[in-house]
């Protein structure tokens, strides 16, 4: 990607593009990456903050978002690039659409108007339900015994 393409990524609005100023949220940066493989193809770009209009730059090294995406999303289509300006560094994370659900940190997440949101999923039937918890049986409670007697004569 060059510095152009970046410039037309940050003046269109896209639904599938999300600006991150930094990368010292890690839990967000993994719920954005998640979401947008259980949703949607998209963008993640880190060292723009657009609200403000500036380059904050991306200040980690290049080996970790490789580890970052090995540890957390194994088997998914998520390729790195980093753009030069100003001395600072941006990263451009594409991701594509996984065919299967994808967790973070034990939850799911889908992108909702340009947020990481928590997936809910309706109607879908349940692959795992614990088994029914035993309650022990109540003890039988026994009738007092009367014996009868009878006499003949």
């Amino acid at each position: 990607m060059n510095w152009q393409s970046f410039i037309h990524l940050i003046q269109e609005e896209s639904d599938n593009t999300i600006f991150l100023k930094d990368a010292e949220n890690t839990s967000l940066i993994g719920k954005t990456i998640c979401g947008f493989l259980n949703t949607m193809n998209g963008k993640l770009i880190i060292g723009y903050d657009k609200v403000s209009i500036h380059l904050t730059g991306y200040n980690e090294s290049d080996q970790w978002i490789d580890q970052f995406i090995e540890e957390h999303f194994t088997n998914t289509q998520i390729t790195s690039t980093f753009l030069f300006r100003s001395n600072k560094k941006i990263l451009i994370l594409d991701i594509l659409k996984n065919t299967t659900r994808v967790p973070f940190m034990g939850a799911y997440y889908q992108i909702e108007n340009k947020r990481a949101v928590d997936l809910v999923i309706a109607n879908e039937p349940v692959l795992y339900a614990p088994p029914p918890i035993k309650q022990p049986m109540p003890e039988p409670i026994s009738a007092p015994v009367i014996e009868k007697t009878q006499q003949f004569t």
